[in-house]
């Protein structure tokens, strides 16, 4: 048995094959990079038919280097990053490109919200704050900016249901996905009929939430690839609940730290009292938005996918299928509440993952080093980091350059820098931005840690970590706690391979191998406890009080 894994991020695409025991068969993966178009008033986009383009020819390459034993396929499964929109036609045509994470153009409309709705109601209802990365600001936000566009749009979903959608031609959106709009009801797992009345827009507008897979391709694909045309493809889950699973964090006893492009801390907790099955978690949608699909098939789609095969039907109708037994005598329940400046989104319908995510992490590393014409050396750039003394540049950052999530959840916050003197070299306004983003971190931890089991564990993985002893000695300090570095730095395709397997009912995989941990000095712990006091009062005077 294998899976085919894809983990679509936005910076870069992945396939990666996986067999049965969640070990990925390093002769089958591919990898294409892009980047996303920046706007001056905030835009954040990926050209949604490139970005499409660029998920084949991920594919391509990772079935072309697996050679014949692509025949051996038995399922797809992909991380897909979180919060993306884009409108469709009624005729499933793209009418805008794929709206990300980071894209802040709906600041206003998210602070007009918080004027007409109690912030700590829909926080405590959808899991998510009020902020422009979630879908009630941006739909508002194109209703008043994109008039022509709102009102043609037949559908709005995100790049996940888009790439289902012309792959297999059906549009549902997984649990995991739509709890990451900021419009799912995180009670009925339903979307919030408030929120979308405030949105101007109904709930035929958006996918069905449904978690089963979709079986047959759409042409041409089913002759670009004739080998996946019978597996089942599963909707795409989110980024940060792929990477939780796939660096083994599945409950309280392992909080996973990840830093990419940008960072996050998460949890997972299975809910108490879920009950299996719900609302057409197990079954496609009976009439999953007919028009776009029809209009898929019209575009050379063949005949409808066919329902799933029953044994991995079965499998998605189990919520956590496959979910290991020493996991549950581990596992606390989900929050009732979500924390303060965290959020709660889901990886089924029966795990939340409750933690909190910052719109910076590698981001600013590849910012200073371009602007401040950093070595282009790794070794070099760690060695020149190691010479400056922890919190040792008498520099104060905020490092907001894509603006704020957690903990403060202040969009329209922007990057800082207090006490440059003359004497400032670029390599120390590195380490200071470096040290920035761990504080926020930081801020994160002192929030979720007191959910987690006692004893926990840190887990760290993406590439800016791994790369950077560095920065994960830097985080360590900062959180003072050990780090483990993850045994797979790319976690979060190594996830969806994981839950591709369970839901077909595969065993659990042996856990990775542990990575080099890092233990905290307690003198440095110390140093950085009072730059965040620092940073905490510079925060106060620049940006103002945080929303969460």
């Amino acid at each position: 048995m294998l899976v085919l894994a894809l983990d679509v991020g936005t910076s870069s695409t992945r396939a990666e094959c996986f067999d049965e025991s969640g070990r990925a068969l390093p002769e089958a993966r591919a990898r294409v990079a892009y980047e996303a178009a920046v706007t001056a008033d905030g835009g954040v986009e990926l050209d949604t038919e490139r970005l499409l383009g660029w998920v084949g020819q991920a594919i391509d390459g990772c079935l072309t280097r697996l050679g014949p034993r692509r025949r051996d396929v038995d399922a797809v499964g992909a991380s897909v990053f979180w919060h993306s929109l884009l409108g469709l036609g009624a005729d499933g045509t793209p009418l805008t490109a794929v709206m990300t994470w980071a894209d802040t153009r709906s600041v206003a409309d998210a602070d007009e919200l918080r004027t007409r709705l109690d912030p700590h109601a829909v926080h405590t209802r959808t899991g998510a704050p009020i902020h422009s990365t979630f879908y009630p600001a941006r739909l508002r936000w194109l209703r008043r900016a994109r008039p022509a566009v709102f009102g043609r749009a037949a559908h709005w979903c995100g790049f996940a249901e888009y790439l289902a959608l012309r792959l297999t031609g059906r549009l549902s959106v997984s649990v995991s996905m739509a709890s990451g709009t900021g419009l799912l009801d995180q009670a009925t797992q339903d979307w919030d009929r408030e929120l979308l009345a405030l949105c101007g827009i109904t709930v035929d507008r958006l996918p069905p939430i449904c978690d089963a897979p979709a079986n047959g391709l759409t042409s041409p694909f089913a002759g670009r690839w004739p080998e996946l045309a019978r597996a089942p493809w599963y909707p795409g889950w989110g980024d940060g609940a792929c990477s939780n699973l796939g660096s083994d964090c599945a409950d309280p006893s392992r909080l996973a730290l990840n830093v990419g492009t940008s960072s996050a801390l998460r949890m997972v907790a299975r809910d108490a009292g879920r009950a299996a099955g719900r609302r057409g978690a197990g079954a496609p949608p009976s009439e999953a938005s007919g028009s776009a699909e029809r209009a898929a098939g019209r575009r050379g789609a063949g005949a409808p996918p066919s329902e799933a095969s029953g044994a991995a039907e079965r499998a998605a109708a189990r919520p956590g299928a496959g979910a290991p037994p020493s996991e549950a005598s581990n596992m606390k329940n989900a929050p009732a509440a979500t924390p303060p400046g965290l959020w709660r989104y889901r990886v089924d319908a029966a795990r939340s993952i409750v933690g909190g995510a910052t719109s910076e992490g590698g981001n600013v590393v590849s910012w200073c080093r371009r602007a401040l014409a950093m070595p282009a050396n790794d070794a070099a750039l760690e060695l020149a980091l190691e010479a400056v003394p922890p919190d040792g540049h008498g520099l104060t950052a905020l490092p907001f350059l894509a603006g704020e999530r957690s903990p403060g959840w202040r969009a329209d916050a922007r990057g800082a820098l207090a006490g440059i003197s003359l004497g400032t070299e670029g390599i120390a306004v590195l380490r200071a931005f470096m040290e920035a983003v761990a504080y926020r971190l930081g801020m994160v931890y002192d929030r979720l840690a007191p959910l987690a089991a006692d004893g926990h564990r840190v887990i760290a993985s993406g590439g800016a970590l791994h790369r950077s002893r560095i920065w994960a000695s830097i985080m360590a300090d900062v959180l003072g706690v050990p780090l483990t570095l993850c045994g797979d730095p790319e976690a979060s395709i190594r996830g969806a391979a994981l839950l591709a397997l369970e839901a077909l009912g595969a065993p659990p995989p042996p856990p990775l191998p542990a990575g080099a941990t890092i233990v905290p000095d307690p003198g440095r712990h110390g140093i950085y406890r009072a730059a965040r006091e620092r940073q905490r009062r510079l925060y106060d005077n620049v940006v103002g009080p945080p929303l969460s």
